[in-house]
C-alpha cells in the first residue's frame, strides 16, 4: 500500500467551510468598526469647524454663514476627499438670525455645523446627520 502525502479534497473542503463560517461572523463586526471610525472622523471635523467658527467670531464679531466664507481646513479636506467618495458631506446651516451675513452690518450670532452621511456611511442608520451648534449642543446624542 502506497501512502500519499498531502491533504484530501474532503479535508480541504472542511477547512474552507470553517474559514467561511468564521469570516461570516467577523465581517459585519469589521464593517461596524469602520462606520464607527468614520463617525469619529466626522465628529472631529465638526469640532474643528466649531473652533474655527469661534476664531472667526473673535475677528469679525459674526459667525461665518457658510464653509465658503470660513475657508477652513475642513472644507479643503472635504473637497479633496470628495474625489475618493468621502463618507460625510459638511455644511453650515441654520445660521441665526435667518437673513444675516458674515459682515458687521447684520452679524450671524449662531450656526449649526452638519455632517451628512454619504456613500458607504449612508448605511449608518443611527447617524445619518451629525450636528453641532454654536452653543456646543451635539445631536443626536447616540452619535456623540
Amino acid at each position: 500500500m502506497q501512502r500519499h502525502l498531502g491533504f484530501s479534497l474532503l479535508e480541504i473542503l472542511i477547512v474552507v467551510a470553517i474559514i467561511t463560517v468564521l469570516a461570516s461572523f467577523s465581517y459585519p463586526s469589521y464593517l461596524k468598526q469602520v462606520q464607527k471610525s468614520q463617525r469619529i472622523e466626522a465628529k472631529t471635523a465638526l469640532s474643528i469647524m466649531a473652533q474655527q467658527q469661534e476664531e472667526y467670531f473673535l475677528q469679525h464679531l459674526s459667525y461665518a454663514a457658510s464653509l465658503d466664507i470660513l475657508h477652513n481646513s475642513v472644507q479643503a479636506q472635504t473637497q479633496n476627499a470628495q474625489a475618493d467618495k468621502a463618507p460625510y458631506q459638511f455644511s453650515i446651516t441654520q445660521v441665526l438670525p435667518e437673513n444675516c451675513s458674515s459682515d458687521k452690518a447684520t452679524p450671524c450670532l449662531g450656526y449649526t455645523a452638519i455632517a451628512d452621511a454619504d456613500n458607504r456611511q449612508s448605511s449608518d442608520s443611527q447617524c445619518q446627520q451629525i450636528r453641532l451648534n454654536h452653543l456646543g449642543e451635539q445631536s443626536p446624542l447616540i452619535c456623540w
